[in-house]
């Protein structure tokens, strides 16, 4: 590709170089494997393009010219917009013979997105010896910079693993061998004031052995739920978040008539995920929002799903009405067992929003959050679309 820049880089220098020499352009640049294009800087539109265009982004040459101005509106992808813009005043100011180099999207007739990598030069100035067209030769690189993003991911995957295995490891030592030892306390005062005859302080005792089974119940299942969606690749399919929410809250009915709590769900898009996991992340979040709230308020709940064109992805909200979350505390509750309150005030484990995030990781997302501290809380997780 730098050969053929040279090539027309002296072209553009010579006194032949005009328009009238599309004939010549046209059968060099045709047997050129790559994108080869001139560029009109006055007005935004593309004058010339070769037959690999329909190969790379399944346009026909002409197809391309008839866009005129709409051309970077209709093609370039949007977060790629001002970068293209500044490239082509960089050219404006490049002498003749030096090449620019700049890596972009372009939408492909059929809808996805082509990663292209250009080099530039000026083809032609006007009388005022400003910069009037300038020629480029892309190629397609979406292999490369699919690679480099997958070799991206699977290092923070594999960092991220490794950091919830060493997290989880040092709390299954600490926090379950404390209910565990306060279990077997229990039982053995039972034992020793003997079985048969419960006076009201071996009943207090039996009750509070209870209350601490039911504790490592809890944990156990959260660590079981964990365990189950830590580095799980899922199986997606099309899925009805409508759905998937009426059966969610016909499960925590009880909880919802408790709390007093209002749901509103406008989430009517469908999403190509796994129904089991975005079924666990939705109860999770929902309970969080029944229950981290100020006593005698009740929750106000939303959950929104948005279409993203632009990505073609979802974005969908659970948003409430709770206590909120100081922002320097927001990395530690998806920690596991990142707790911010005591269990004697609100139940639970620490481990629910671990498991929501390990499963939007599974999902090709992640959760953002936006809290303010006694106003409430919304988490944010994207899904492709369906």
């Amino acid at each position: 590709m730098a050969a053929l820049q040279d090539t027309f880089a002296s072209v553009a220098d010579s006194e032949l170089s005009s328009w009238d020499l599309r004939p010549f352009l046209e059968k060099v640049t045709g047997i050129a494997p790559c994108l080869i294009y001139v560029f009109n800087q006055q007005t935004q539109s593309n004058e010339y393009s070769n037959r690999s265009i329909a190969t790379m982004l399944g346009y026909s040459a002409q197809e391309v010219v008839e866009m005129g101005a709409s051309l970077l509106r209709n093609l370039l992808h949007p977060d790629d917009i001002g970068a293209v813009l500044q490239h082509f005043e960089d050219i404006r100011k490049l002498t003749d013979g030096d090449v620019l180099n700049a890596e972009y999207r372009v939408k492909h007739k059929a809808g996805h997105w082509v990663w292209l990598m250009s080099q530039d030069a000026v083809f032609q100035r006007n009388a005022a010896g400003a910069v009037s067209h300038h020629i480029g030769a892309a190629v397609d690189i979406t292999a490369q910079k699919n690679a480099e993003a997958a070799v991206v991911e699977a290092n923070e995957k594999s960092n991220a693993v490794n950091d919830e295995l060493r997290a989880f490891a040092y709390a299954m030592s600490h926090d379950m061998k404390a209910p565990s030892n306060t279990l077997s306390l229990l039982l053995a005062e039972l034992k020793h004031d003997g079985v048969g005859n419960f006076d009201e302080g071996q009943i207090a005792l039996l009750d509070l052995a209870r209350s601490t089974v039911s504790r490592m119940g809890l944990m156990i299942e959260d660590i079981l739920a964990y365990t189950m969606v830590i580095g799980q690749e899922p199986v997606s399919e099309t899925v009805d978040l409508c759905e998937i929410l009426t059966e969610v809250l016909s499960f925590l009915r009880a909880e919802i008539q408790k709390s007093g709590a209002t749901i509103e769900v406008q989430a009517a898009h469908p999403v190509k995920a796994s129904r089991v996991q975005i079924s666990i992340l939705l109860q999770n979040l929902i309970q969080n929002a029944l229950k981290f709230r100020e006593e005698g308020t009740p929750p106000i709940i939303t959950v929104e799903a948005i279409h993203n064109q632009v990505e073609n992805r979802v974005d969908v909200t659970v948003r409430d009405n709770g206590i909120g979350i100081p922002p320097e505390k927001h990395a530690l509750i998806f920690k596991p067992f990142g707790r911010l309150h005591n269990s004697a005030k609100y139940a639970g484990t620490g481990l629910g929003l671990s498991i929501c995030r390990r499963i939007a990781a599974n999902q090709g997302s992640k959760i953002a959050i936006v809290s303010v501290v006694g106003q409430g809380t919304a988490f944010t997780f994207n899904l492709p679309s369906a």
